[in-house]
Order: C-alpha cells, then structure tokens, then sequence
C-alpha cells in the first residue's frame, strides 16, 4: 500500500510497531517516524493495517498516539479486521477527542491485491468523510463499496470472513479425504479446476494443502480464528444462526490447541493428518 501511495506522488509518514519494517522505505521519499503520533502529525488521512482491536487501540488512543497530533479536518482510514462495535465507540470517542473522523476500511485480496492495487475495500463511515478519502483509495482497491456508517464495513467484512474461513476449512477436508482415498491430491485438485467447486480460494490453497507448502506463509491460524471467532460473535449478537460458521471456529480453534496457533494455514492439513485414523484398508 506504502509503494503505492508513493507511486501517486503521495508524501508518506511510516510507522510500524516492528520498526525494523520499515528498512525497506529508507532512502525513498517517505518520513520514517518514531511514534503514531509523529506520523498523524501533519497528515491528511491516517492509514492503517494492524493485526487486532488491541493494536489498533494502543496506535490511536494509546501513549504518543494518533489522538496527540491528529488535524480535526482529518480522518483515520482502518483497513484492519477487528471487531465492529468497538469501532463504533472509537469513532464517538476520536470525534468528541479531537474532532476527527473514523472509516473502518476492511480489505480482502491479500498481499497480491495490495501489490497490484486491486483490493476489494468494504467502507463504513460518515458520507464527506468517504468521499474524501475515495481518490487515496482508489490508488489501493479496483472495487470500493460504502455500505453505511462506521462499522458497517466491517459488519461486511464479517460476512466475508464467514465465507472465507469456512471455504478453507472445507478445502483442507476435501484434500485429507482424498488422500484417504488413496488419490493423488494434487491431481484431484486439479480435475476440481473449471467445475462448480472451483475458486480463487482453492486455485491457492488447493495445491498448497495438496503438497504441503507453507513457504512462503500465506495467512496465519491466529488471524483465522480471530475473524472467525469475531463472526460467531456478531452472529450471536443478531441471533443470527451460523451453524456452517461455527463448525469452522471450532476446527479452527482445535486447530490452535494442537500447537499450530502460530502457523501458516497449512496447519489445517497438518491437524487432520495428524487427527487421521491409519488407513483400514491395508
């Protein structure tokens, strides 16, 4: 997203919680800042990306936050998928602390789509505020969809994410069954390609549960579990139910306790060979 901010001509203020991220901006047009606060100093919109609601509390409202310097005319720009009714009382708190604005801005399309500017972006806030960050946005996402007040991009999100992590889920079982089966996975994964099962999702995951790549990383049993589990919460909130939703939150946590917590999504097709039963048939 940094690149291509900087590639619109854009002068960007960086600041990460792992500083040493930064390195690759060093010697580009950008300020490498030391705090949240010192990059919000002088900007127009603050952008960010982090990994949870905590990140994102302790960047904004925490010690030499976003809150110390922020302009009243500007707006903070979330693309991180954290929990949407906190989002709503962070926006109410940010207005009556500074008078700024709050957009929830959850993305799907991954490091590609980031690279390439072609995200999907599920906006959520105050109307002017969203149009004036539509022209910085559309340097970042090809489809730009701005459902309602703050937090109703991330109520999409959720429901994005009920897709997406059931999705994978089923794709790990899928590969585990065939090779039960005594099938090649890879071969069955690609005999899937054209049909009605096929999809973005198992053109990549597909032959990485197949093989058993996890390099390089692709997505994390954390961040799944996180969403997910963010799902069943919203869900329940609404009385919705989600039976499908919760099924997968519960392989994703089993997923977790098993020790994966911390690795790649290949994890899932480590847990149910690990969960198998020796094949009867021999």
């Amino acid at each position: 997203m940094t690149r291509r901010l900087l590639d619109a001509g854009y002068a960007v203020n960086v600041w990460n919680r792992s500083p040493e991220k930064c390195a690759p901006f060093r010697g580009t047009q950008t300020h490498i800042c030391a705090t949240p606060a010192e990059a919000a100093a002088d900007a127009d919109f603050v952008l960010m990306c982090l990994l949870d609601t905590d990140a994102v509390e302790r960047t904004v409202f925490g010690l030499h936050g976003v809150t110390e310097t922020i302009r009243r005319d500007c707006a903070v720009v979330d693309f991180s998928t954290i929990s949407a009714p906190w989002v709503k009382t962070a926006d109410a708190k940010l207005r009556a602390a500074t008078g700024a604005r709050w957009i929830d801005a959850p993305v799907s399309g991954g490091v590609g789509g980031a690279s390439a500017g072609t995200l999907t972006i599920f906006l959520g806030g105050d109307d002017a505020a969203v149009a004036a960050a539509t022209p910085v946005l559309r340097h970042l996402g090809q489809r730009l969809t701005h459902f309602g007040p703050t937090g109703s991009g991330l109520a999409v999100k959720m429901c994005n994410q009920a897709i997406v992590a059931s999705h994978i889920a089923i794709i790990a079982e899928a590969v585990s069954l065939a090779e039960h089966e005594g099938l090649d996975p890879s071969r069955v994964v690609e005999a899937l390609r054209g049909g009605w099962a096929d999809s973005t999702l198992l053109g990549i995951f597909g032959p990485r549960f197949a093989t058993g790549t996890d390099a390089p990383p692709l997505g994390q049993i954390y961040t799944m579990l996180k969403d997910i589990g963010m799902v069943t919460e919203m869900a329940e909130a609404a009385e919705c139910p989600m039976p499908v939703a919760t099924a997968a939150a519960t392989v994703y946590r089993n997923v977790a306790e098993a020790g994966h917590l911390e690795r790649d999504l290949t994890a899932l097709m480590s847990f149910f060979r690990s969960a198998a039963k020796p094949d009867r048939r021999d």
